[in-house]
């Protein structure tokens, strides 16, 4: 997506007074196109992120972590900060974009963070895909 678009879309529900809600599937870009999407002008354009994996029909694997795996894996995203947002998109910003905040997505009192526990040795040792 150019950034022309971006600005354009994001204009566009500003305007109409609608939401847009950005899905990522990192993994299922480099299964088809072998690049990833343009994160960082996401991220410029304050442009509300997601994290999906497609389907099998584009993708290795149906795994958010690795999905999240696949964005810090780049250089210019391997910093503490890029990884807490790649969480946050994975987490509660899909509760957000669902509509399903009050119950998931982060760790609050009365809520259901649906957590698995990733060995960190594991995390580094595994290749990406």
């Amino acid at each position: 997506m150019a950034e022309e678009d971006i600005v354009w879309a994001n204009d566009y529900v500003k305007e109409h007074g609608l939401r847009l809600v950005y899905c990522l599937c990192p993994n299922a870009n480099l299964y088809i196109e072998n690049r990833l999407p343009p994160i960082e002008l996401f991220v410029k354009h304050n442009c509300h992120l997601v994290l999906g994996t497609d389907s099998y029909s584009s993708n290795w694997q149906l795994s958010i972590a690795k999905e999240i795996r696949a964005i810090t894996a780049v250089p210019q995203f391997e910093s503490a900060a890029s990884v807490i947002r790649a969480l946050q998109w994975a987490t509660i910003n899909g509760a957000k974009a669902l509509q399903w905040h009050d119950e998931l997505g982060s760790f609050e009192k009365g809520k259901t963070p649906g957590v698995t526990l990733i060995n960190s040795s594991d995390w580094s040792s595994k290749k990406l895909v």
